[in-house]
């Protein structure tokens, strides 16, 4: 199981998670290439059965071993994962303070500028509606926009690190039970 580039994590877990998605490559390029062979092995006719028989065996345990590093790769996927989750905790409370520092910053701004809700004409019928505006107003800025999107965008990562946690633990108990189907199919069990 491959794991996504997130946002905003330190440069040793995506170089973990580079690492980690390359060996997922070469697996599943060992898998296809032996059961490809696996396949091109009953069309040979020409060779004498028991070199074919011993070439059968052979690209069985290769395959089975391809597919016990799959199960292992998608394990420590999901490893990596209730790591991630932990640090992308950790990133969505920094993005959540520095989210509220921009608010009260930009309020700040705009009540200099003398945009304050008080100041606002709406304020003396209804202060609620001039609140709101200047809400809204606060809102509107880029930088608490930015901000907002990097709690967004944090939030987002957390759910697809969930999910995929629950997608490696499905994974994982299929992959267990094709070889286990496997191993029987060839032991003749």
């Amino acid at each position: 199981m491959k794991i996504p580039e997130f946002h905003g994590l330190t440069d040793a877990t995506t170089k973990v998670i580079d690492g980690h998605n390359r060996q997922v490559d070469e697996v599943q390029h060992r898998v296809a290439n032996g059961e490809q062979q696996l396949s091109d092995l009953s069309r040979q006719v020409s060779e004498p059965w028991p070199k074919l028989a011993r070439r059968r065996d052979e690209l069985r345990a290769e395959v089975f071993s391809a597919r016990q590093e799959q199960l292992a790769a998608v394990l420590r996927a999901d490893e990596l994962l209730r790591g991630l989750t932990a640090e992308l905790q950790e990133l969505r409370e920094t993005h959540v303070k520095t989210q509220a520092k921009v608010v009260a910053r930009v309020e700040k701004d705009l009540r200099k500028a003398g945009l304050a809700p008080e100041q606002n004409p709406v304020w003396a019928v209804n202060p609620d509606t001039a609140v709101a505006r200047f809400n809204h107003s606060v809102a509107l800025s880029e930088d608490v926009r930015k901000a907002q999107g990097d709690v967004d965008q944090c939030e987002q990562d957390l759910q697809t690190v969930d999910r995929l946690r629950r997608e490696a633990g499905q994974q994982s108990a299929a992959m267990g039970e094709q070889l286990r189907k496997l191993a029987a199919n060839w032991l003749g069990i």
